[in-house]
C-alpha cells in the first residue's frame, strides 16, 4: 500500500489562545513524527500560526500556510469551508485529520473529527449566544460528514450517541495520551527532600465551566488559617477573566491568588514540579468520564 498524504486541520489553532486542543495537537504531532516515519503529514496553519513549529525535525511532516485569519472565528469558518477543500485537492489529500471539532463538509475523501467534548450540548448556558449556532450548526456536520469521531472519553462518546444516534456507530474511543515528562517530575518530587514553594496549582483556561469562582472563594477560607500559600491559575485568559479577576478582588485576594495567562510549556513543568498541590475544580470535562464535580489532588511527598 502506498504512503497516504494525510492532511491535519489546524486552522483553528491560534497560538496561546485555545488551551488544550493546542496541546493535544501539538503532542501528537510530536508522537506522529516519532513512530510514523512512512506516511506523510500536511499541517494546514493559518496566520497567526505562521511562525510556529510543529515537529519540525521530521522530514514527512510539512507545514503548509494558509492566508486565512482564525481571530474572527466566523471568517475562518468560512473559509475552511469553501476554500480549504479546495487546497486539499490541489494537494491531493486522501484523508483528513480535524483535531478541532469542525470539519469541510464539502471534501470529498475521508475525514477522521475528533470530539473533545459536546460541552455546546451538554452546557449551552456556558457559551455565547452569538457562538453557540456556529458550534450546533458545524459541530454536527462534522458528525454527520466524517468517516470517524474520536471519542477522547467514553462520556464523550456517548453523548457522541445521545446527540447524534445517525453518527453512533462510526465513533472510537482514543483517551487522552500522557505526557512523559510528568512520569520524570513525579519520579523527581518522590526523591526530593526539603522545603519548597507554598502555593496550590490549578491550569485551565478562564472559562465559566471551570468553576474557578468557587475556587476562589474555597482558597479564601483555606487562605484564613494558611496566609503563606497562593494559589496559582495557569491557562489563556478566556471568556470570565474579568468576573474571576473582579471576584478575586473582592475576597481580598490580591497577591495571593495570581492568574498567569498562558504560559510556556517548560515554566508549566516547573510550577508542576514545585507545588504543594494540585486541584481540578472544574464541573464538565469532556475527557473525564465522570461528569459530574470532581477535584483532584496529587500531594506526592506524603
Amino acid at each position: 500500500m502506498p504512503a497516504l498524504r494525510i492532511g491535519v486541520n489546524a486552522l483553528y489553532l491560534i497560538p496561546g489562545r485555545v488551551g488544550g486542543t493546542e496541546v493535544y495537537l501539538r503532542s501528537l504531532l510530536d508522537a506522529l513524527a516519532a513512530t510514523d516515519t512512512r506516511n506523510h503529514y500536511f499541517v494546514y496553519l493559518n496566520a497567526e500560526a505562521a511562525n510556529q513549529e510543529f515537529a519540525s525535525d521530521s522530514p514527512n511532516i510539512h507545514l503548509v500556510h494558509c492566508s486565512v485569519r482564525a481571530g474572527f472565528r466566523p471568517f475562518r469558518i468560512i473559509w475552511e469551508q469553501t476554500v480549504f477543500p479546495g487546497l486539499l485537492r490541489k494537494d491531493r489529500i486522501d484523508v483528513l485529520f480535524n483535531p478541532g471539532f469542525t470539519s469541510p463538509l464539502f471534501f470529498t475523501g475521508p475525514s477522521v473529527t475528533v470530539f473533545h467534548d459536546l460541552q455546546h450540548k451538554r452546557h449551552p448556558e456556558f457559551f455565547r449566544w452569538f457562538d453557540l449556532p456556529f458550534w450546533n450548526l458545524f459541530l454536527w456536520i462534522a458528525a454527520a460528514r466524517s468517516r470517524c469521531l474520536i471519542a477522547v472519553s467514553k462520556a464523550t462518546a456517548e453523548d457522541l450517541a445521545r446527540f447524534y444516534p445517525f453518527a453512533a456507530n462510526k465513533v472510537v474511543v482514543v483517551p487522552h495520551g500522557v505526557d512523559l515528562e510528568f512520569v520524570r517530575i513525579c519520579e523527581r518530587r518522590r526523591l526530593r527532600t526539603g522545603s519548597r514553594s507554598k502555593y496550590l496549582l490549578t491550569v485551565s483556561t478562564l472559562h465559566p465551566h471551570k468553576n474557578l469562582a468557587r475556587l476562589l472563594k474555597a482558597f479564601r477560607s483555606f487562605h484564613e488559617s494558611h496566609p503563606e500559600f497562593q494559589l496559582v491559575i495557569v491557562g489563556l485568559k478566556g471568556f470570565a477573566t474579568q468576573e474571576l479577576e473582579s471576584h478575586s478582588r473582592a475576597l481580598g485576594l490580591e497577591g495571593a491568588a495570581i492568574f498567569t495567562g498562558w504560559i510556556p510549556r517548560s515554566r508549566l513543568y516547573e510550577l508542576f514540579e514545585d507545588a504543594d498541590a494540585y486541584i481540578a475544580p472544574s464541573q464538565f470535562e469532556g475527557a473525564c468520564d465522570d461528569a459530574g464535580v470532581f477535584v483532584r489532588v496529587a500531594r506526592s511527598r506524603h
